[in-house]
């Protein structure tokens, strides 16, 4: 049986996808909603709250033209230019948005990121790029630096699906793909 609890100060309908993260203990909902701003939906004891990610304090992010992907209280999602946008909150409030596109002279997304972190704690995003290749996104220290897994896992075929890291049991963490030839394939550095 679902509960359904209406939430009314922020648009009602999500036309695109949504994902669900955790973060400081609240559920999280992150969306794109129909004028391409990425919104959040918190669950606080049972109230729902919620907000446009595209605020002053982020610094007014360019449109989203992909889904949102998030984690530990980030998201990620492709904007214009293809490139990819970060929004990261501290202590209460939200930075001002970043091109992590730019910032790492990474090639421009054809597809959504997905996030996920590494077994040892790497904060990582992966995207599809416009040459099929498929790039992570992650940061090293204090700053974000860019691979291409597909050179450097030395994978057959391009990829035709977005990408979605996760780690295994063992400790491995591999990115999975949908190929060209429609099969699926695992990369594991």
């Amino acid at each position: 049986m679902a509960i359904q609890r209406p939430y009314q100060t922020y648009p009602p309908h999500v036309p695109y996808a949504s994902i669900r993260v955790l973060y400081r203990g609240y559920n999280r909902v992150v969306y794109r909603g129909q004028d391409d701003h990425i919104y959040e939906l918190w669950d606080r004891g049972g109230k729902w709250q919620g907000g446009d990610l595209f605020s002053p304090a982020t610094g007014t992010p360019p449109a989203a033209v992909g889904d949102p992907a998030g984690y530990a209280g980030s998201v990620v999602y492709r904007g214009t230019k293809d490139h990819i946008y970060l929004l990261d909150p501290s202590g209460g409030s939200w930075h001002p948005y970043r091109d992590l596109t730019e910032l790492t002279d990474a090639p421009d997304a054809s597809g959504d990121p997905a996030s996920y972190v590494y077994s040892d704690g790497t904060r990582s995003f992966v995207y599809r790029g416009e040459d099929k290749h498929i790039y992570e996104l992650y940061k090293s220290g204090d700053s974000w630096d860019y691979n291409d897994l597909t050179i450097l896992s030395a994978a057959p075929v391009g990829a035709s699906g977005n990408p979605v890291g996760y780690v295994r049991s063992d400790g491995k963490s591999p990115v999975v793909y949908r190929g060209e030839d429609k099969h699926i394939y695992e990369l594991i550095l």
